[in-house]
């Protein structure tokens, strides 16, 4: 079974087929789509991941892909519900011990923050895909992360459908706020004039990339 194209990575060869044995039917897997996408951004670094926290677990396929492409990495699903299929596939693949999975509500960051430690090397959010829930998990964990950590968030695109906020509403509006925060220095100058803000500490962001084709943008904790 083929879940998306062929890609040019053969760190992603027969990935998807792998899941599909592993769980079976996973509709919300987006396949080497978008794992393409994380291995542009780490190259060669890939095997240097220790630990990863996804938010928005569903079946697990992501997971389970992760813990493929980053043996050396424990990786932490917060979900509302236990994926049991992928549970059964943990214990069948000796790996259970790499995979915590917790119960947490994306739009209550608080009430699972604590079981994340710090120093985390990639949270991935593919969670509610909603502004408000998304900025507090954001704001909550992104501190979790180690200097030159990367925070990602999914599906972004998804913000200017009715059902997810609409173009004033949605998760899109994130980023812009992002955009914000990076130029606050500017923005806290007296240059600034009337639309100057008082000055504050920054969120500690080093850079943003922004994907379009398949839409992540990617923040990464600034380094000392």
């Amino acid at each position: 079974m083929t879940i998306g194209p062929s890609s040019t990575d053969p760190r992603l060869d027969g990935l998807e087929d792998w899941i599909a044995a592993q769980l079976g039917p996973a509709p919300n897997f987006k396949g080497v789509r978008y794992f393409s996408e994380y291995l542009r951004l780490f190259g060669d670094q890939l095997g240097s991941i220790r630990r990863i926290v996804e938010l928005g677990v569903a079946e697990g396929a992501s997971l389970l892909a992760w813990t493929r492409l980053c043996p050396d990495a424990v990786c932490l699903g917060v979900d509302l519900h236990r994926p049991a299929r992928l549970e059964s596939a943990l214990e069948r693949l000796g790996i259970e011990e790499r995979v915590e999975l917790i119960i947490g509500d994306h739009d209550e960051p608080e009430g699972f923050a604590s079981a994340i430690p710090e120093g985390v090397d990639l949270i991935v959010d593919d969670g509610s895909h909603l502004l408000a829930p998304t900025k507090r998990c954001f704001l909550t964990l992104f501190p979790r992360l180690r200097p030159g950590g990367w925070y990602c968030i999914e599906d972004w695109g998804a913000g200017y459908w009715e059902s997810f906020g609409g173009p004033e509403s949605g998760v899109h509006r994130l980023i812009y706020e992002l955009v914000d925060e990076i130029a606050i220095k500017d923005r806290m100058k007296p240059e600034a004039g009337r639309f100057r803000i008082p000055v504050r500490q920054p969120v500690p962001i080093e850079e943003m990339r922004i994907k379009g084709v398949e839409p992540i943008v990617f923040i990464r904790r600034k380094q000392p």
